[in-house]
């Protein structure tokens, strides 16, 4: 048997009732990771503070080094003991330090300037060196500092000699959901480059941040994450409505007919999500109502397949037919 998420929700809602169980029978599921993000059965405990199920895993041995992360809260690979010191779980911290091997990304997202100093002088290249476990990214020590707000240490690694071509993307990523323009500009400095990036990175920042990025070669129509358009991707569903940003990305000349997957438009987006004030802005600015997918199908059609009655009467008041 192989870890799945339906065996790590066991471990994230503390029911050892069901988990210590099913250990008994597939013991190697203990120190198992799910590909990707590689989270343990101790991580997600750890994370979800399930203390007793923690200390149980423990006792059977469960492996205090294998990072993990949950990618809608961190972008890099930490281990349980840091995971336990964010959420503030003290028992947890004390039982983990201990065992912890505190390697230098560790050591550069807990803020240890001397230790952090101290490997570089023992071993130079690993300032350079990604992190083993991660099979998505290229992350280096200084995306944990600079993910970390360790404002020192990310001038201490620049300054070594931190290689922006390694998860050049990521960095400013980190920068700009931190609304850190000061840090954007000093990975400029230190020759990154800020057109590395899609303007749905940048969908809700500040204005200022918005216009660096523009004055230094931002390209607006740059696909995000899929090939989605970003006028498309901005007016989906698990986007949440957000007509303030859409009126942003129509100042810029975002292509109101641009397609993304099965040809949808930013229209059919808007419907099938029920978003009625998007929906509004899109056809003020002269998109299509009734534009086809591959499929043939309309933004109307969508709507009702979705039962989104909103948009269904707003088509009707504005005499759409469909």
């Amino acid at each position: 048997m192989q870890l799945s998420d339906q065996i790590l929700a066991l471990a994230r809602k503390g029911q050892q009732e069901c988990l210590l169980p099913l250990l008994n029978e597939h013991p190697k599921l203990l120190n198992q990771c799910l590909p990707g993000h590689k989270r343990s059965l101790l991580w997600e405990s750890v994370r979800y503070g399930r203390d007793a199920l923690a200390m149980a895993l423990l006792e059977r041995g469960a492996d205090v080094n294998l990072p993990g992360r949950n990618r809608a809260e961190l972008c890099i690979l930490l281990k349980p003991w840091v995971i336990a010191r964010i959420r503030k779980r003290d028992r947890l911290v004390s039982l983990l330090e201990a065992e912890t091997e505190q390697d230098l990304l560790t050591r550069c997202f807990i803020g240890d300037l001397q230790g952090v100093n101290q490997m570089l002088r023992e071993d130079p290249e690993a300032l350079n060196r990604p992190q083993k476990d991660d099979e998505i990214w290229q992350v280096l020590p200084l995306h944990a500092a600079l993910l970390a707000g360790k404002d020192e240490l990310v001038d201490l690694l620049l300054a070594a000699g931190s290689n922006l071509d390694q998860g050049e993307a990521l960095l400013y990523e980190i920068a700009i959901s931190k609304q850190r323009l000061d840090q954007v500009k000093q990975l400029t400095r230190y020759g990154g480059n800020p057109a590395c990036v899609g303007i749905s990175t940048l969908f809700h920042s500040s204005e200022e941040m918005l216009q660096y990025f523009l004055e230094q070669g931002l390209d607006v129509h740059r696909p995000a994450v899929g090939a989605w358009p970003p006028l498309v991707y901005a007016c989906r569903g698990d986007r949440g409505e957000h007509p303030e940003l859409i009126k942003r990305l129509l100042a810029l000349g975002l292509e109101l007919e641009a397609r993304g997957p099965k040809g949808r438009t930013a229209v059919h987006a808007a419907a099938q999500a029920g978003h009625v004030e998007v929906l509004k802005l899109l056809l003020d600015a002269g998109a299509d109502p009734n534009a086809q997918m591959d499929s043939g199908e309309r933004p109307v059609d969508l709507a009702r397949r979705k039962k989104r009655s909103s948009v269904l009467a707003f088509y009707n008041r504005m005499g759409i037919t469909g």
